[in-house]
């Protein structure tokens, strides 16, 4: 049998009862944020697919909503990609595929979920 030794040890980085209760709200308060600017980005496409077939509105449409996206998201750069929507014109051909692509709601998704990708160096 194997014999086991005591030693001397010490114990570090025992959190207070006050700094899970904190940690508890900024969860909370992050998880709201991130569900409200969901919430904003399907209106925002909502209101893409209503007016997508009306051609000076539909780009007036789609610069609004990327200069709302800026202000947003926490990931500036990201809201560039919703301009992938203005070379498509309100013609017919185009404006269908305008009305189906919801760019906000997917850009919104990158931008909360990009906190969960870490880059690790060995």
């Amino acid at each position: 049998m194997e014999e086991y030794k005591k030693v001397k040890a010490e114990v570090v980085g025992i959190e207070r009862k006050g700094a899970k209760f904190w940690k508890k709200i900024k969860n909370n308060i992050s998880k709201i944020t991130k569900r409200i600017r969901l919430t904003i980005a399907v209106i925002l496409d909502l209101i893409d697919f209503f007016i997508a077939w009306i051609p000076l509105v539909n780009e007036a449409w789609d610069i609004i909503s990327f200069l709302i996206l800026l202000i947003i998201l926490k990931h500036k750069k990201l809201a560039f990609f919703s301009l992938v929507e203005l070379p498509l014109l309100g013609l017919p051909p185009f404006s269908i595929i305008d009305m189906f692509l919801p760019i906000c709601t997917f850009v919104v998704l990158l931008d909360n979920q990009e906190e969960g990708f870490r880059v690790q160096y060995p």
